[in-house]
C-alpha cells in the first residue's frame, strides 16, 4: 500500500493510548449531551474492540490503520505550508495514521452491530 510502519517508543504508547481514550470519552460525552428528548436519538459507537488485532503496524492485510503514506492524495498540496510533514526528506501524506480500507470496514462493523441492538 506504500505505507511505512511507524514504530512508537514503548514509553510513548501509554501516553498515546491515553490521548485516544480522552478523545473517545469526549465524543461519548458529546453524544450523550446531544441525545435529548427534543432531538433525534443519538448514540456513541466505540470501535475500539473491532480494531483489536488490527492496530497500527500489525501487518499488510491486517492493520486497519495506514502507516506513513508517501503518495500524495489529489486533495493535498505538499507546497502549502502547515498541511503536511516531511519525514526523512519525503512528504508524508495526510492519509498517514488514518483508517485504510480494512479500517473503514471495521468502523462499519461497529456501527452495524450498534444499530442492530438499538431500538
Amino acid at each position: 500500500s506504500g505505507s511505512a510502519c511507524i514504530y512508537i517508543a514503548e514509553n510513548n504508547m501509554d501516553w498515546l493510548n491515553g490521548v485516544s481514550v480522552g478523545v473517545r470519552n469526549a465524543m461519548s460525552a458529546a453524544a450523550t449531551a446531544a441525545d435529548t428528548v427534543s432531538a433525534p436519538h443519538v448514540i456513541f459507537v466505540d470501535p475500539q474492540t473491532t480494531f483489536t488485532g488490527h492496530n497500527l503496524c500489525t501487518g499488510s492485510g491486517v492493520s486497519g490503520i495506514n502507516g506513513l503514506e508517501f503518495a500524495v492524495s489529489p486533495s493535498e498540496d505538499p507546497l502549502v505550508p502547515g498541511l503536511g510533514y516531511v519525514v526523512n526528506g519525503a512528504y508524508a501524506s495526510q492519509t498517514s495514521v488514518h483508517p485504510n480500507g480494512i479500517g473503514t470496514q471495521l468502523y462499519s462493523d461497529a456501527l452495524e452491530a450498534a444499530l442492530a441492538t438499538t431500538p
